[in-house]
């Protein structure tokens, strides 16, 4: 089996709000380019998960999914139910979660979560086991829920799990998940 780089590099060039991307079919008399962020992209550690989770807050603040299920929710209490329950994507061997750091602040701004099938030998390049708390609170996800809307949270998990269903073959590649701060 093949196992990834713990890490790789990329620049990113930022383009202003309203502006089309120099590879967008409309041209813009006004276009300029942003400046450029040296972004490393790394295997997240299950000590990365609360980053990672404030980031996917961060992303979809106005969502109608945040939005209806969290609804007068305390923010903490949110982020500490989300990082609980992102110990289970964590803890399976075929998702692969990613941390886009950037290199010249060292701050986490991105995240992505990927499910790569294992046959295609794909190893995760961190250790991927949980302390003994982690897989408790893992098994005991619902003690860390705030009280939130939880039938259409139970709607969305049940949406997702069809539609994975009906359209994914078991050897498809998935980008489950992609924010940016």
């Amino acid at each position: 089996m093949e196992s990834m780089n713990d890490s790789f590099n990329v620049q990113i060039q930022t383009v202003p709000p309203g502006i089309e991307p120099p590879h967008s079919r409309k041209s813009h008399p006004k276009m300029a380019p942003g400046p450029s962020v040296p972004l490393e992209i790394k295997y997240a550690n299950a000590s990365d998960l609360g980053a990672l989770v404030s980031i996917e807050i961060r992303s979809f603040p106005s969502s109608n999914y945040m939005r209806s299920t969290y609804k007068g929710c305390d923010p903490l209490a949110v982020h500490t139910f989300k990082t609980v329950c992102s110990l289970e994507y964590f803890a399976k061997s075929d998702c692969h979660i990613l941390a886009g750091v950037d290199s010249e602040t060292g701050e986490t701004i991105a995240y992505s979560r990927w499910n790569i099938p294992a046959i295609y030998g794909v190893e995760r390049a961190v250790d991927t086991s949980l302390s003994i708390d982690a897989q408790a609170q893992m098994q005991n996800a619902w003690a860390y829920a705030p009280k939130l809307n939880k039938g259409t949270y139970m709607f969305y998990e049940e949406s997702i799990k069809r539609s994975r269903n009906r359209h994914l073959k078991q050897t498809d590649i998935v980008l489950e998940l992609l924010c940016l701060t």
